[in-house]
């Protein structure tokens, strides 16, 4: 296998952002890491294909020697949303409620329609205002 000493990519309309890497995890360049539910500004590397990628590293890191990497986002922009009653957690897929506010979608084989609308970048309780990583949801499976 060849690796190009200048890979194709074209960042300009890309969301970037710095995040810290977990303690004890490496982050490859290039690889794809994902959020971690300790803290809304870490990520870590992918570690199943059952994960939900946030995006893929644009640096190399240690999270050990206190490393930060910058993330292009997989999603179309980061934009604020309302929090519903139940809550987000960092990570994971959005779903409207009956009131048009977001949270979490379940993961699961259910039969109720969903639309996953992308991924929380932070974790929030009902009425906060968190960022949405739009249409990051084609790696999730959801059931309701």
């Amino acid at each position: 296998m060849t690796t190009r000493a200048r890979p194709t990519q074209d960042l300009s309309c890309a969301y970037i952002k710095e995040h810290a890497v977990t303690s004890g995890q490496t982050v490859t360049l290039y690889g794809a890491v994902k959020a971690t539910a300790s803290h809304d500004d870490e990520v870590t590397p992918i570690g199943a294909t059952t994960d939900n990628p946030l995006g893929i590293a644009l640096d190399a890191g240690v999270g050990a020697s206190g490393a930060r990497v910058r993330v292009a986002y997989l999603g179309r922009g980061v934009v604020p949303v309302v929090i519903g009653a139940a809550g987000a957690t960092r990570g994971a897929g959005a779903k409207y409620s009956a009131a048009g506010t977001l949270t979490d979608a379940t993961a699961g084989g259910g039969t109720t329609h969903c639309a996953i609308l992308g991924q929380f970048v932070e974790s929030g309780v009902s009425g906060d205002i968190i960022g949405l990583n739009l249409g990051a949801a084609a790696p999730f499976a959801v059931g309701s």
